[in-house]
């Protein structure tokens, strides 16, 4: 399993558990640990400190779900000419994305990964 790929699988674990406490009407926030300094008396402490996730699913019109798969900003194709996959309600989201974590553990995704990061590290070449 390449970096990449290992990376994807626990980002995908992540959009699980967001999808599944959206299933069950809750909300679920990721932290991050960060070191702060007490004002007060001057020593170094961590704290979990909340990150912003951004959800790869979403509804259109009331009805129907789409899933994609993301590596930084950009959508991996699934199958040629495809970047989302459809769905009828939100527990067929949470089967999408463990099935997509499954594939992505077999290395099904590996050509799109290493597309999407050689794009993104492109910019950074200039």
């Amino acid at each position: 399993m390449c970096v990449r790929t290992a990376a994807c699988n626990g980002a995908l674990d992540e959009q699980i558990r967001l999808a599944e406490r959206m299933q069950a009407g809750e909300s679920y926030t990721p932290t991050v640990p960060r070191w702060e300094i007490d004002p007060a008396t001057g020593e170094r402490r961590r704290i979990e400190w909340p990150r912003r996730l951004y959800a790869w699913f979403w509804q259109v019109d009331g009805s129907e779900w789409f899933v994609t798969l993301r590596y930084g900003n950009r959508c991996i194709e699934l199958a040629r000419g495809r970047r989302a996959v459809q769905v009828d309600c939100l527990g067929e989201v949470v089967a999408t994305l463990k099935t997509l974590r499954d594939a992505a553990g077999e290395g099904e995704f590996d050509a799109g990964l290493e597309s999407a990061s050689r794009a993104i590290h492109a910019r950074f070449r200039a």
